[in-house]
């Protein structure tokens, strides 16, 4: 009993980090994240050294993110590199999954910092104020210091990557989502912090009948909403796309391309018997590969009169690079605007600078080191410096979705957009990804009400599904095409 009064921190540190990670993958998890936010706080309290708050702090954070991320795992095995799958594989991901969890980590060193700064300045009830806000900037600093880690060619620099961001799990508490038009991710995560630390002085304080009270009220007002309803209408009837592209290793790539083609090919011949108003076709579909602009665009426009189609996929440009464009086909006014994905996948579609080091170091064969040090995207043309007619959906990348101000970077000098097309391709994992899912669905939640558009998603290897302002995740019924491939038709 001495022993684990002598560590009672500790152990409060580490029930921090596993509640904070099990709220954010599990549904409904508000609940644990607050609990964990009190333990976290209250961990702080009782810490008498400095070791004991920078490491407890920080270590509660890791261990938060190496949860949040733990869907990197389901990538295995890597077809992508050519090699057998086993223990060298995993090892790969370990080298990504553990330094991603450790750089974000760096957010429980920010605040155990100020905690230091206003233990000795403040006393308890004053020092939540100002707790709040620091902890909400933490999970930024965090993101950044990732940022600053997989920079390399093809990076953005800033607080992007925000999986393990407790306000996203406040997406699932319905009230708390209605506030996120004031304010977006920021309102949700104030209030679960704010909430956690009021829990942790009222606990200290043994007021349990008031903490009982707080917790009854949560849960009795999570279903209550005060977002108007979403009424769709039928002057967007937008088709969307649930696909499974043939996997395999590079040295089957025309093969795969080829099969690959002609289910896209399927999947627009049987959207154009709709009479569509928008055709939306997964992240790099590249329907337009094999034909010139021209030559498309006249197909397009037989396919579909009066329509916008969206379609996306790699192109090699002269000024930029290699870069992962989105084309539109406006077929209403004859146009065709293009611009490129911004925000792009570290170690996926461009390789960090720390990592091609690493890569070299590995005993991996010479082809292999290729294979994945060859990965050499571009960011590209801005979508704000497009000149893109009324009327025309926004495009989010698939990526994109993770960044807080993604639908907002896609509406920057935009007019009268109906909605923002999601595309979205998840050919990268084996098993599927519920955790992942799970936490893009949170996100893109908040997206949805923050913009007040719908967020309508196609998708390869993922649900095509719709998120409405009002808080609510559609699943479209889908009319299948071909093997791999089904489309739907909604009103948006």
């Amino acid at each position: 009993m001495k022993l684990l009064k002598q560590y009672k921190h500790v152990l409060g540190f580490i029930a921090a980090g596993l509640l904070w990670g099990l709220g954010i993958i599990l549904p409904f998890g508000w609940l644990l994240v607050i609990i964990g936010v009190a333990l976290y706080f209250n961990a702080l309290i009782q810490t008498t050294t400095y070791r004991q708050l920078f490491w407890g702090s920080y270590g509660a954070f890791v261990i938060k993110y190496v949860f949040a991320l733990w869907w990197f795992t389901t990538t295995y095995p890597l077809e992508w590199l050519g090699l057998p799958p086993g223990w060298y594989q995993y090892l790969l991901i370990g080298i990504y999954l553990i330094p991603a969890a450790l750089t974000l980590g760096t957010a429980g060193v920010w605040v155990a910092f100020w905690y230091a700064f206003l233990r000795q300045r403040f006393v308890e009830r004053y020092r939540g104020l100002l707790l709040v806000p620091l902890f909400v900037i933490a999970e930024y600093i965090g993101a950044f210091v990732f940022a600053l880690y997989t920079y390399g060619p093809g990076a953005s620099l800033g607080p992007n990557f925000t999986f393990g961001f407790v306000g996203y799990t406040a997406a699932a508490h319905k009230l708390l989502l209605s506030f996120v038009p004031y304010g977006g991710l920021l309102t949700l995560s104030v209030a679960v912090i704010a909430i956690g630390y009021m829990v942790a002085i009222l606990y200290k304080q043994r007021r349990f009948s008031i903490l009982f009270l707080i917790f009854l009220a949560l849960l009795v007002s999570s279903p209550l909403s005060f977002l108007p309803s979403y009424i769709p209408t039928a002057d967007n009837r937008v088709v969307t796309m649930q696909m499974l592209w043939p996997r395999g290793t590079p040295a089957e790539n025309t093969e795969l391309m080829l099969q690959k083609a002609q289910q896209v090919e399927a999947a627009l011949t049987t959207a154009s018997k709709l009479a569509p108003t928008h055709v939306i076709l997964p992240e790099d579909a590249r329907a337009a590969a094999g034909t010139s602009t021209e030559e498309f665009t006249r197909n397009m426009k037989t396919l579909f009169p009066t329509a916008i189609i969206i379609d996306s996929g790699r192109v090699e440009d002269a000024l930029y690079g290699t870069v992962l464009r989105a084309a539109i086909y406006n077929n209403i006014t004859d146009t065709m605007s293009s611009f490129d994905k911004q925000y792009l996948v570290p170690q996926g579609e461009y390789v960090p600078f720390v990592y091609k080091q690493v890569i070299n170091l590995l005993p991996l064969k010479p082809e292999t080191k290729t294979t994945i040090g060859g990965t050499s995207y571009r960011s590209g043309i801005k979508s704000k410096d497009v000149v893109v007619p009324a009327g025309t959906p926004a495009v989010l990348f698939c990526f994109e979705s993770v960044t807080p101000w993604g639908v907002r970077s896609t509406l920057r000098n935009r007019t009268d957009v109906p909605f923002v097309a999601h595309v979205v391709s998840h050919g990268w994992f084996q098993s599927t990804p519920v955790q992942l899912w799970h936490q893009l669905d949170l996100m893109l939640m908040v997206q949805a009400v923050s913009s007040g558009l719908p967020i309508v998603q196609s998708a390869n290897a993922a649900p095509a599904k719709v998120y409405y302002p009002d808080g609510t995740i559609f699943y479209p019924p889908l009319q299948p095409v071909a093997p791999g491939v089904a489309i739907s038709l909604i009103n948006i």
